[in-house]
């Protein structure tokens, strides 16, 4: 098949942006259903039909499977979906980023972490960081590893905490490594069995559903080679927070990174102990793009970063410890 060239897209008062097409199409694309995705964006589906059509005609591809009962993204859909999520949100950063210069002139940093490691720093040492720039923005991107690590490549962030391979190294500039090894977290009521349990062996939860981060889960992968084992892994997420929330209800044991340690030790109903293989951990990096010129301001950011993190990684081997 040809495919047509993409037209320059038109900005009349009867066309929409592409740049809105495709925030449609990421709708469409998480509903696969165009009655509730029209609802979900208040346009008539009539519309919506006709405008996923148009995106197609312009990349020259199909991009949803219909059938009489249900929708499916083709392989290219996919790609256009993911795609769509990174143009939409350089757009709106862009467009905020611009917005705020317009309005007042100031200093404007992009920094992009983990949840758990947003939930600590401005818990602490990012106020202390943003009292001493009372005229700073901080536009704060929050995302899994890969995304942060993306998110700097593509220059929508100057700074991220993130956990990487070496391979992201030789691109991106480390000011900051730590290792971090995983914590074991269950429900006591539905798993009593580790119950006053310290630490435990990957070789313990064998026969246990486990929850692995999708990120995470070539670790476990690697330990079921070097041990010859099978884990029965029945749950993984991109998202942390949505695996404490699995684990919290019962449905498997979870593996964490140990810097969630702090916010998993609030929830009572919760048990916690440490796993003893040594493939289970990661590094911990604060990175800056190579093309970065860093300033004082920056590197204040970095190093407040840095010490977050070292707090937050102290704290739980100090209650290791205990």
């Amino acid at each position: 098949m040809v495919t047509k060239p993409m037209p320059i897209a038109r900005y009349g008062k009867e066309d929409i942006m592409r740049i809105e097409l495709l925030r449609r199409f990421i709708v469409i694309a998480e509903e696969l259903n165009l009655t509730t995705a029209a609802a979900k964006l208040f346009v008539a589906q009539p519309l919506l039909s006709k405008q996923l059509k148009q995106l197609e005609e312009e990349y020259g591809t199909k991009l949803i499977n219909r059938t009489t009962t249900s929708m499916t993204l083709t392989p290219e859909g996919e790609v256009l979906y993911e795609r769509a999520k990174l143009i939409c949100e350089i757009d709106s950063q862009t467009r905020n980023d611009l917005s705020i210069n317009r309005r007042r002139g100031n200093r404007v940093l992009r920094l992009a972490l983990p949840p758990f490691v947003a939930t600590s720093f401005f818990g602490g040492k990012g106020k202390e960081f943003l009292d001493k720039y009372p005229f700073l923005r901080l536009n704060v991107l929050e995302g899994g590893a890969f995304n942060t690590v993306q998110h700097l490549k593509i220059g929508v962030a100057d700074v991220v905490v993130t956990h990487t391979s070496e391979s992201f190294l030789g691109e991106v500039e480390s000011f900051y490594s730590r290792k971090v090894s995983f914590i074991l977290a269950y429900s006591k009521e539905e798993f009593p069995e580790f119950c006053g349990r310290e630490v435990v062996s990957t070789r313990d939860l064998v026969d246990v559903p486990l929850y692995v981060c999708s990120r995470f889960a070539s670790l476990l992968h690697a330990s079921e080679l070097s041990r010859n084992l099978h884990f029965n892994i029945t749950c993984t997420t991109n998202v942390l927070l949505t695996g404490v929330k699995l684990v919290e209800n019962g449905y498997a044991v979870g593996l964490f990174p140990s810097y969630v340690y702090p916010q998993l030790k609030e929830k009572s109903d919760l048990g916690l102990c440490f796993i003893d293989d040594e493939h289970l951990s990661i590094e911990m990096h604060v990175l800056m793009a190579s093309s970065k010129e860093p300033d004082d301001m920056l590197m204040d950011l970095i190093y407040t970063l840095s010490e977050s993190l070292d707090e937050l990684i102290d704290r739980e081997e100090a209650d290791d410890d205990a």
